[in-house]
């Protein structure tokens, strides 16, 4: 966990114990279950537990938010988040039963008393949120419909309310015709390789009612 308490020095020692048991417990089922690729497991901690915690470098979650994690998998960033941000509600979503019955047994083990494990498709789902984050890997416009077009669920207009997500590389061409999104990068954060072309993208409300009524109108 060296690396984490460099990155991220003010976390208390409750929270590094919890980091470092969803660390072990996470690598254990991953074992048994193909949460993350069995080659990048040995670079847990850096390739997807502080990823998921860089986020809090460019944005924190107020207090008595909710969020929720669309196609958490195994719990990522979800639960990193929510050991990070306690006060924050945060419900992690994900259609696979065998991965959503894991996030289940790690926030059990944790005590998380702040998440919701959600075995679902994102489509079936009304709520009022303030947040949606993702890891998820498809392409930007898709998560936009899959989340307005097709669900049923709606923002608050809470501060930077809209969609969070983690990319990497060039996103010109994906972010043409979507408005005000903002791309933050991490290599000005954490200085590994790993990070040289990774970023944070928001795409705030506004702007994806807007494109989507565009997509929508153009069938």
């Amino acid at each position: 966990m060296e690396i984490l308490k460099s990155s991220f020095p003010n976390l208390s020692n409750h929270q590094l114990e919890q980091f470092l048991k969803f660390d072990n417990e996470f690598q254990s089922w991953n074992s048994k279950i193909n949460l993350v690729s069995r080659k990048d497991i040995i670079h847990f901690e850096s390739h997807h537990l502080i990823h998921s915690l860089s986020i809090s470098k460019v944005f924190d979650f107020p207090k008595n938010t909710t969020v929720i994690d669309l196609g958490t998998g195994g719990g990522l960033p979800g639960i990193p988040l929510a050991i990070l941000y306690p006060e924050t509600q945060f419900f992690l979503v994900e259609s696979i039963r065998k991965k959503i019955n894991v996030v289940r047994e790690l926030t059990h083990l944790l005590e998380l008393k702040n998440v919701t494990p959600i075995h679902a498709r994102i489509e079936t789902i009304e709520k009022q949120v303030d947040y949606i984050i993702s890891r998820w890997v498809g392409p930007t416009k898709e998560i936009i419909k899959m989340v307005y077009q097709k669900g049923r669920i709606t923002f608050r207009d809470q501060h930077k309310s809209g969609l969070w997500l983690w990319k990497g590389g060039n996103l010109s061409e994906e972010l043409r015709d979507i408005d005000q999104a903002e791309t933050y990068d991490l290599n000005e954060h954490f200085n590994q390789p790993f990070y040289s072309t990774k970023k944070i993208l928001h795409i705030p409300k506004k702007s994806i009612i807007t494109f989507a009524d565009k997509m929508l109108q153009h069938g």
